[in-house]
């Protein structure tokens, strides 16, 4: 699904994952429900307090009806932290499954679905708007649940000790809150301008300020311009921010100065009633009636927040698939050929992106402990190639055979490995790089550090394996290159396939790494893909990529070719 395709039901991949939690969450509609009634005591207790305990001096009543309030609070507050601590925990499961879910599919979808999106953007679906969906999920149940216990408690109350006070108190909050709630939207969208400007703002400063904008602007004489640009969004900025803390100003003094005048006005309109009301009444009135506003304001601002957490969710289930591709298994197809005991045989396969053919084989067989160099020009297919002889890339025609059986892709991949051009080093040190399952003993990677020159780079023996790999780790190109071919000559797989190995080498470590290549064609098959031909041994079989086709055994090496 691109990115920008609308799911349909976004929380269907969320409300199976709530189902499964579903006395966690009858708990916590128990313990909401515990609360609400326990917050409706408080106030009939102040009534009487007000109304009986006090005008009578009864200090026995006073002493109950103020101890009865401290423990209704102190219930309340114990419910609160259970639910609090309930409901994070649901969400925080929740939020790893799905978690776990995008990266399984993500890790099982084909590479074309993959390098359809770019690094940034599955990191962002996959960690910070799953973390966005949580947080903004747990904020929306814990102020849900909080607002509507302290709203329905308070309007519960309220209505228990006087409708008609009741009412009027009502109807002066909704009012407050609707008007407050309309400004907040207006001061939600100058933020939203502010981010903007900011990430403008940030953008200029990274063309005028960075060392190739500085190169770029200076060349050309752009300078002044730049300026000008920075300048002009800086103002902006500069204008939003000051709209938006002046209405937030406004917005504070106009809510509070409202509230301190509707008390006094529920207290004229009492005494101008008919209909009799005791003093406490009206004082826990006019008292639960400030605490009206504020829920009924977190209620109104709900829908901005579950529609952005909506939009974050959007954005994590197109990454989802929960329909798998058949994993063809091992098909005999009758006895083995004798010369294909232990080879990968390409038998009139299609590789391309996408559902256009870019390479065809008519027929390759890999033979055993074999060393096998293809040439091409830039953009000719050989890496496509590479990436359909490990199984990476499944082929768009044809049939892939090892030990003269058909194999599916999935198996093709624990047949071969390969090397790409650019090699991806894991964040850690060289053991995590070398050996990520922990299976080989510390010689074997050693010996395979100094098979491939790089035993003194690292410090020697004594120190290698815990070489920092990170930002932190002054590698060069040609170094991490040496290290990633490391990592592969230890892998098992009877076939390796390198993608341009030499392409940031100098000619010293380039020897080196001819050298290693061609020692372990003695173990098994190697497949070299290049575009610069240099003297290779002379069993080594040469193959070339042009007009989209695989030309199979052109020539022997060593060839006097120079590059192509």
């Amino acid at each position: 699904m691109d990115a920008g395709t609308k799911t349909a039901n976004p929380w269907r991949h969320v409300t199976p994952l709530l189902r499964t939690r579903r006395r966690r969450i009858a708990v916590v509609v128990l313990l909401v429900v515990g609360q609400i009634a326990l917050s409706v005591i408080p106030a009939l207790l102040l009534r009487d307090l007000i109304d009986n305990a006090l005008l009578a001096g009864d200090r026995a009543a006073a002493t109950r009806d103020c101890l009865g309030m401290v423990a209704c609070a102190l219930a309340v507050y114990g419910c609160g932290v259970a639910v609090s601590i309930l409901v994070n925990s649901t969400v925080q499961d929740v939020l790893h499954e799905l978690r776990m879910m995008v990266y399984d599919d993500l890790s099982a979808a084909p590479l074309s679905a993959v390098a359809s999106r770019s690094t940034d953007e599955i990191n962002t679906r996959l960690i910070s708007d799953i973390q966005g969906v949580g947080s903004a999920l747990t904020l929306v149940i814990r102020a849900g649940l909080g607002a509507s216990v302290q709203l329905t408690g308070s309007i519960l109350a309220m209505l228990w000790v006087d409708v008609r006070l009741a009412l009027l108190a009502i109807v002066f909050s909704a009012g407050v809150a609707v008007a407050s709630h309309r400004t907040v939207s207006v001061r939600r969208h100058l933020a939203r301008q502010m981010q903007v400007e900011t990430e403008t703002l940030m953008g200029r400063s990274t063309e005028t300020l960075s060392w190739n904008g500085a190169v770029l602007l200076r060349s050309h004489g752009w300078v002044r311009t730049g300026r000008r640009e920075f300048a002009g969004t800086s103002e902006q900025l500069a204008a939003a921010s000051y709209r938006e803390r002046l209405l937030g100003t406004v917005l504070q003094g106009g809510v509070g100065a409202t509230m301190a005048a509707i008390v006094p006005l529920l207290y004229w309109l009492t005494a101008m009633s008919w209909w009799p009301v005791t003093v406490g009444s009206i004082v826990v009135v006019a008292g639960l009636q400030v605490r009206l506003l504020s829920p009924m304001q977190e209620l109104l601002s709900f829908m901005p927040s579950w529609a952005a957490s909506t939009v974050m969710l959007e954005r994590v289930s197109a990454l989802v698939r929960r329909t798998r591709p058949p994993v063809a298994s091992l098909v005999p197809s009758g006895a083995t050929r004798p010369d294909d005991a232990r080879a990968l045989r390409l038998q009139g396969t299609a590789f391309g992106r996408g559902d256009s053919p870019q390479v065809r084989v008519d027929a390759w067989r890999l033979a055993p402990r074999s060393l096998h160099v293809v040439v091409g020009d830039n953009g000719s297919g050989k890496s496509t190639l590479a990436l359909g002889i490990c199984g990476l890339t499944p082929p768009l025609e044809g049939r892939i055979f090892w030990d003269g059986n058909p194999i599916a892709d999935c198996r093709v991949r624990e047949v071969a490995t390969m090397l790409p051009q650019q090699p991806y080093l894991l964040r850690g040190d060289v053991r995590r790089n070398l050996d990520l399952l922990g299976v080989y003993d510390d010689d074997s990677l050693l010996d395979a550090l100094g098979r491939v020159d790089l035993l003194a780079r690292l410090g020697g023996r004594a120190s290698a394996l815990t070489y920092p790999i990170g930002p932190e780790a002054a590698l060069s190109g040609g170094e991490r290159q040496r290290l990633a071919l490391a990592r592969a000559l230890i892998d098992p797989s009877p076939v390796l396939v390198v993608d341009e190995p030499l392409s940031a080498a100098d000619p010293q470590s380039a020897e080196h790494l001819r050298a290693a290549l061609v020692q372990e064609s003695r173990r098994r098959t190697v497949v070299v893909i290049t575009h610069d031909r240099h003297c290779w041994p002379s069993d080594a079989r040469l193959h070339r990529v042009q007009h989209g086709r695989l030309a199979t055994d052109i020539a022997a090496a060593p060839v006097l070719l120079g590059k192509e």
